[in-house]
């Protein structure tokens, strides 16, 4: 689960099966709503910089989980149709972020 402490990391560490080799997401909280991109995947660099700041829209939220969304025109890609996001899964004490491109 996300404190949004800034400097707080979130990170998300997966292997894509057509490499197999593993890659890592990296963001850094600055304040509630609004990150900073450390470190990106191959597949997020084409979305999002890294150094580069994103303020966060939150969804609705469900009762075990926050969905928080960077907002397309602020990417690489502002005329895609695709969603970068960040989801916060609060359905278990020790549940970890994880980050998704939506198309």
């Amino acid at each position: 689960m996300i404190n949004w402490e800034p400097g707080e990391r979130i990170s998300h560490t997966f292997t894509p099966n057509a490499t197999g080799i593993p890659e890592t997401n990296e963001w850094e909280v600055v304040e509630r709503g609004k990150i900073k991109v450390i470190q990106c995947c191959t597949h997020f660099s084409s979305y999002l910089e890294v150094g580069k700041k994103y303020e966060l829209e939150p969804h609705d939220p469900e009762s075990w989980l926050q969905l928080w969304e960077v907002p397309i025109e602020s990417t690489k890609q502002p005329d895609s149709g695709s969603q970068v996001l960040l989801y916060d899964w609060d359905d278990e004490p020790d549940a970890k972020p994880s980050f998704e491109i939506d198309f």
